[in-house]
């Protein structure tokens, strides 16, 4: 049995789910070691003991009848009832990049094939940024942006644009020889000394700056 199989049961399973308080219905299909499968549906309870969620239901079937070496069990929930508003809640944390990338495919393919809208709440600009028709930015209780993915990285590859442009104008006036700022006109770094100690002796070694002189303490002074 397939995947696809397998989870097209446990969309069969959700449909008799008895969900009277939660109204989330979800189905379960447990596959055996022999390939015998067994589904199951979550059953709630007005007293909160009794309710059981769809894979024990599947498990208990699949123990009753003598089995107890199991293979796969597929789990179908809320995307199984075909909602027009699906709302996930950091679906990929705590994922390896490969699981992020499948649950992201498998969100992209449940649009298309449904047409529901989907609100995607993350932390990771990457993923909203990958899937997203429509990009919605909070910082500090307010929002922030409100738009395209792709408007979204504009102000930084400004700013990148502005970095890019400074570092040209640095170049060009290192080659004039001289950094000009605010106050006084600075020599480069090919017609001055260098601050490091070993800057300073390859001048002195070369005789382009003057090795200063320090008066020594007489080491005997006359009283």
């Amino acid at each position: 049995m397939t995947d696809r199989q397998l989870i097209n049961l446990a969309e069969q399973a959700s449909r008799n789910a008895y969900v009277p308080y939660s109204h989330f219905a979800v189905g379960a299909a447990l596959e055996c070691r022999d390939g015998t499968v067994f589904t199951g549906c979550n059953i709630e309870n007005a007293a909160f003991g009794p309710t059981i969620c769809a894979e024990r239901t599947a498990i208990a079937k699949a123990v009753s009848e003598g089995h107890r070496s199991f293979r796969r069990i597929a789990i179908a929930g809320v995307i199984a009832m075909r909602p027009q508003v699906l709302i996930l809640d950091e679906p990929t944390a705590g994922l390896d990049p490969a699981g992020c990338r499948g649950v992201l495919e498998n969100i992209a393919a449940y649009r298309r094939e449904t047409g529901s809208a989907v609100l995607l709440v993350t932390h990771s600009m990457d993923d909203a940024a990958r899937i997203a028709d429509r990009l919605i930015v909070f910082h500090a209780g307010h929002v922030a942006f409100d738009g395209a993915p792709a408007e979204a990285t504009k102000p930084v590859w400004r700013f990148l644009g502005r970095v890019r442009r400074s570092l040209r104008a640095s170049r060009r006036r290192c080659a004039t020889g001289a950094f000009r700022s605010r106050r006084r006109s600075i020599p480069s770094s090919s017609s001055r000394t260098r601050c490091s100690p070993s800057g300073r002796r390859r001048a002195y070694a070369e005789g382009r700056h003057p090795r200063p002189v320090f008066p020594r303490p007489d080491p005997h002074p006359q009283a």
